[in-house]
């Protein structure tokens, strides 16, 4: 499975982090950049969100 930079560049934080809100990953990424990565991540199974309160946290699988 091939991943793009910015995609290798948020998995390694939120695997650095132990899981982080979508929220700070929009902060230091950009928010459209992390939807769009974070929607490709999880489709490829490579990380799971969950709801909390009015952002997702996210989590490497």
């Amino acid at each position: 499975m091939e991943l793009t930079e910015l995609e290798r560049d948020v998995l390694e934080f939120i695997l650095q982090n132990g899981g982080v809100t979508q929220k700070k990953l929009g902060k230091i990424f950009g928010k459209v950049k992390t939807c769009r990565v974070i929607q490709d991540l999880e489709k490829k199974g490579l990380i799971e969100r969950r709801k909390k309160g009015k952002t997702y946290v996210i989590r490497v699988i």
